[in-house]
């Protein structure tokens, strides 16, 4: 009997999670429908999501500092949950940085052709902001991908190193996210408020526990 509830108790919460789903994205279609005549459209996707995921690296980077240094792992959030965080919204930063990419791509005003992916200073709009974007891509696909390796063939646990390509990622894209937003201006306390809190979470670390070259809880 207790079987059979708890396979009941999750058909139905997976049904009302479908139906919840399905009606926020009936609603924002709607919502967001005279916008996509306009050739604005796919620059606004760009930036929202450029945002996005400029927000989701912040969060990884945060949960990954707080999970290798916690404060006591019998108080406060634990450690564990820092750690499932930092893993799943990887997933995330990456579909974040896709529609990002292809967005700007298919905006044929935004002055960001696809050679600017390889060519340095190759976009026409503010190149320089432009390239330093694109250089944290590169880092950020070396983080994921490394980090999906880690304890596997090849890498094993030499992908540490690779993991430590967070930190100049991180500037990269505050700076790519500072100097290419033409609303810079009013998102300023964005841009500082989470640069603030990475920073407070790296010192943190550094302050708690040096680093020992190894990924895990410190005990």
């Amino acid at each position: 009997m207790r079987t059979l509830a708890r396979t009941s108790g999750s058909a139905l919460a997976i049904v009302g999670l479908v139906a919840v789903c399905s009606s926020a994205g009936y609603l924002l279609g709607r919502g967001v429908a005279p916008a996509t005549s306009s050739r604005m459209f796919p620059w606004i996707v760009a930036r929202a999501t450029g945002i996005g995921a400029y927000l989701v690296l912040a969060a990884i980077a945060v949960t990954g500092l707080l999970f290798r240094r916690p404060v006591r792992p019998a108080s406060m959030v634990r450690p564990e949950t820092f750690f499932r965080f930092h893993v799943y919204l990887a997933p995330a930063l990456m579909a974040l940085l896709v529609a990002h990419v292809s967005a700007l791509l298919a905006d044929q005003w935004a002055g960001v052709p696809i050679r600017a992916l390889v060519v340095p200073n190759g976009a026409t709009y503010r190149p320089g902001a432009v390239t330093y974007g694109v250089i944290a891509a590169y880092l950020m696909l070396v983080l994921v991908g490394s980090a999906a390796l880690a304890g596997r063939r090849p890498l094993g646990r030499h992908w540490v190193p690779f993991h430590k390509l967070a930190y100049p990622a991180f500037a990269l894209v505050w700076v790519h996210g500072v100097l290419a937003g033409s609303d810079t201006a009013r998102l300023a306390w964005l841009y500082v408020v989470s640069g603030v809190a990475v920073i407070a979470a790296a010192v943190w670390a550094a302050l708690r526990h040096p680093l020992t070259g190894t990924a895990g809880v410190t005990r």
